[in-house]
Formats: structure tokens, C-alpha cells, sequence
């Protein structure tokens, strides 16, 4: 009696690990996010995980596009800084 051999079919193993890879950059980021002050985290989060506009995210933050810009570009300097901070640790271990 023979046995069934199910269809089976290869991994994309570069495919897997890019993904993996960039879901731990992305959850590492997201910590460091949560470091900033409340409205650069807020607008942050907003633009880049819930891919809002500035101006979506300002109709919902209730406030001006121009104080929302203000958040934006001193929180993705902000979290530069962080980011090149945890890197030169990590690479001094």
C-alpha cells in the first residue's frame, strides 16, 4: 500500500527572514517611539502605522496642520537621534 504524498511547495527563505527582520526593526522603532514626548508620539504613530497624512492626523489630533508638522519634524528628528544612539550602543557591546 502506498502512501499519499501531499503537494507541498518551497519556502522563500530570503522572503521569511526580510520580513522577520523588518517586523523586529519595526517593534524596536515603536520602543523608541514611545520614548518621545506625547505629541511627536502621537503624530508618529499616526503617520507611520496607521499611514494617516499630516492633515488626517491633525483633523483627529484636533489641532493645526502646522502644529501638527511641528510634531512630525521634531519627533522623526527626535527619534534619528535615538535610533543612532541604540545603534552605537548595541555596536559597542
Amino acid at each position: 500500500m502506498e502512501k499519499e504524498r501531499k503537494n507541498t511547495y518551497p519556502l522563500e527563505a530570503e522572503f521569511d527572514v526580510a520580513e522577520t527582520e523588518d517586523e523586529v526593526t519595526a517593534a524596536s522603532h515603536k520602543e523608541l517611539i514611545e520614548m518621545l514626548p506625547e505629541r511627536q508620539k502621537e503624530v508618529l504613530l499616526l503617520v507611520f502605522y496607521h499611514n494617516l497624512t499630516l492633515e488626517k492626523s491633525a483633523e483627529i489630533m484636533e489641532t493645526s496642520i502646522g502644529s501638527v508638522r511641528k510634531h512630525y519634524d521634531r519627533g522623526k528628528r527626535n527619534l534619528k537621534e535615538l535610533i543612532l544612539k541604540k545603534t552605537l550602543h548595541e555596536n559597542n557591546k
